[in-house]
């Protein structure tokens, strides 16, 4: 697990403090004088949205009895009274979500982004890009791709699998590329670390290319 060095902002402290992670869950505290520790605008942000869907999560549940009470009482309708069966939409049919951009798109490691990571892809096909956390899968960054356009960001350091899914048209974050779509992962694991004088990452590409080395098995979306 990274740990990283925080130093406190209190004017009476001033203290190095050596903080494992930064979690949305609760803000770390100096072990010498107890003050919160200095953290990012994104973190601050993450952990609002965190807080904020607990709250609905609770009048969720304080509300599901009231409903159930509601529905029981509510009696059964006669047949006469049902609508008319329609037919049901097309399982072809998407694409009313707006085309992400190209770039981050839901990032869940808040580590130091240090190491360089570039992606190649043909063009006809969009791309979500995931790169999991080998010791925890929740930590991940995902980056949607344009294909055939040049993508190159950084990482921070760890151990990734690398997953990938595609299509000709976007459904949007729960159908990804409908029926179209196709998932792979990698089968070998990449490293992000500093070697040297220098961080070390890779260029992966999404496409056949003659003594290519970067292998891929076929998963599900539910595996994605």
């Amino acid at each position: 697990m990274p740990v990283y060095e925080v130093r406190c902002v209190h004017a009476e402290c001033g203290a190095l403090n050596r903080v494992p992670e930064y979690s949305v869950r609760k803000q770390p505290r100096c072990g010498k004088c107890n003050n919160l520790l200095p953290e990012s605008k994104h973190t601050k942000a993450l952990r609002r949205i965190y807080q904020y869907g607990l709250y609905v999560a609770r009048l969720a549940l304080l509300a599901a009895p009231i409903g159930l009470f509601a529905w029981v009482g509510s009696g059964r309708e006669t047949p006469s009274a049902m609508p008319p069966k329609t037919n049901p939409r097309p399982a072809t049919v998407c694409g009313g979500d707006a085309l992400p951009r190209q770039g981050d798109y839901a990032i869940l490691d808040f580590a130091p982004r240090v190491a360089p990571f570039k992606v190649e892809t043909s063009p006809n096909s969009y791309y979500l890009v995931k790169l999991e956390n080998l010791q925890n899968k929740y930590s991940s960054l995902s980056f949607f791709l344009h294909g055939g356009m040049p993508f190159q960001t950084d990482v921070p350091l760890g151990t990734y699998l690398l997953k990938y899914a595609m299509g000709p048209t976007w459904c949007g974050p729960r159908e990804l590329f409908g029926p179209h779509a196709t998932a792979k992962k990698a089968r070998t694991l990449l490293f992000f670390q500093f070697v040297g004088d220098r961080y070390e990452g890779h260029l992966v590409t999404l496409f056949r290319v003659p003594r290519g080395n970067f292998q891929t098995d076929s998963i599900s979306l539910s595996e994605f």
